[in-house]
């Protein structure tokens, strides 16, 4: 599986957010095996670090082994250019909170908030990779 991450000021998935991402902070196109399929970006913190969001295009579902393929290959991206990195996830979304947790990901306690004033969201943060835990 080839995965790339297209810099981009046009977002694949585009929405408010991801537009203004694309001009504010960072913003890839994710292709796989040359067919894009998700919006990886990214919120700065002030030079220490970012918040990373990541959107799947509409009617895409990726199995939870391409998602972290993808997220693996961020957070080698990522990790040399921010001190610190975080994540939000719904809380709905108890898969892809696992492929975080799996990836090297752990849950912020007291770190939930509402997104929208309705949507449960969780908030994660980065601490790498256990070692030798996932190869490659």
């Amino acid at each position: 599986m080839k995965i790339t991450f297209v810099p981009t000021k046009e977002p694949f998935v585009r929405n408010d957010v991801t537009l203004w991402h694309a001009e504010h902070g960072w913003c890839w196109n994710v292709d796989v095996d040359d067919m894009f399929v998700a919006t990886l970006f990214c919120t700065l913190l002030c030079g220490d670090g970012c918040l990373v969001h990541f959107l799947t295009g509409r009617y895409i579902q990726l199995p939870g082994a391409v998602v972290l393929a993808i997220m693996k290959k961020a957070m080698r991206m990522l990790e040399p250019e921010c001190d610190v990195i975080y994540a939000t996830i719904a809380r709905r979304n108890a898969a892809l909170i696992r492929v975080a947790v799996r990836l090297g990901f752990g849950l912020v306690p007291d770190g939930g908030f509402l997104r929208d004033g309705s949507e449960e969201v969780v908030l994660l943060k980065y601490y790498g990779r256990p070692v030798g835990y996932i190869k490659n």
